[in-house]
C-alpha cells in the first residue's frame, strides 16, 4: 500500500513538472513574440492608426474599436496598429 502512495505521488509530481515547463516556455514564447511586435510597431497617435486603416473605415467605429481593445487588454492604445492581431496582443 505504501509503495503505491509512493508511486502515485511521484507520478502526480512528474505530471505537475511537466505542466510548469510547458507553462513557463508557453510564457517565455509570448514575451518574445510581445517583445517582436513592440520593436517593429512604436506607438502611434489616434491620426497615424486612421491614416493605416484606409478611407473606407468609419474613423468613430475604428477609434472605439481601438479603445475597447485597449481596456480590456490593459494594454496602451498607441500600440495597438490597425493589423494587430490577437496573437501579437498575446490573446487567443
Amino acid at each position: 500500500m505504501q509503495t503505491l502512495v509512493i508511486i502515485l505521488f511521484l507520478s502526480v509530481g512528474i505530471g505537475l513538472s511537466r505542466f510548469f515547463v510547458l507553462v513557463i516556455r508557453e510564457g517565455w514564447e509570448s514575451y518574445k513574440r510581445g517583445k517582436q511586435y513592440s520593436e517593429a510597431h512604436p506607438p502611434i497617435s489616434d491620426e497615424e492608426f486612421l491614416r493605416l486603416c484606409g478611407p473606407d473605415v468609419d474613423p468613430m467605429i475604428a477609434l472605439k474599436v481601438r479603445a475597447i481593445i485597449s481596456e480590456q487588454l490593459c494594454l496602451k492604445k498607441e500600440d495597438i496598429y490597425p493589423d494587430t492581431t490577437w496573437e501579437d496582443l498575446g490573446a487567443y
